[in-house]
């Protein structure tokens, strides 16, 4: 995919005329997903994670993809809004790379959703046994788990 963004040639100034650009080029096209999704990538960049959230879900009110979705969760995330990131990344739980699917069970844990950080948890543990991180989340759980009353096999 095309990321004219990163290119070191760009100036801070310069990305903010090529974003203005992009949103004049929306108004002429609102219905450019592609355009739509640059834009918000953009902004994100720019640190704007709230702008970007705002760009992201407006892609995804008019088609559900799997890279909005996870773009959406990650300003959502920069934003701490866990219980958004827990609804927009749910879906695509399986397509998450291991450090956003771990923010998504810690979200699942700290909104209750025990099975979910569960389910999260077990793959994240046996898909990758060496990293100190996952064990200690899976410690996490087992203590949140307790409390709760509900003992779990991991």
């Amino acid at each position: 995919s095309c990321q004219p963004f990163h290119a070191p040639y760009f100036r801070e100034d310069s990305v903010s005329d090529a974003v203005s650009a992009l949103r004049e080029a929306l108004l002429v096209s609102p219905d450019n997903i592609p355009l739509r999704m640059l834009v918000a990538r953009a902004i994100f960049d720019e640190g704007d994670h709230a702008g970007a959230l705002k760009e992201y879900q407006e892609v995804l009110r008019r088609v559900d993809r799997a890279d909005a979705r996870i773009a959406a969760g990650q300003a959502a995330l920069n934003l701490e809004k866990m219980e958004l990131v827990l609804e927009l990344w749910w879906p695509v739980r399986e397509k998450l790379e291991p450090e956003p699917a771990r923010e998504l069970a810690r979200a699942a844990l700290r909104h209750g959703e025990e099975e979910k950080a569960r389910e999260l948890y077990t793959k994240l543990v046996s898909s990758h046994p060496n990293l100190r991180d996952f064990l200690m989340l899976c410690i996490e759980l087992k203590y949140t788990c307790f409390q709760h009353r509900q003992l779990y096999e991991i």
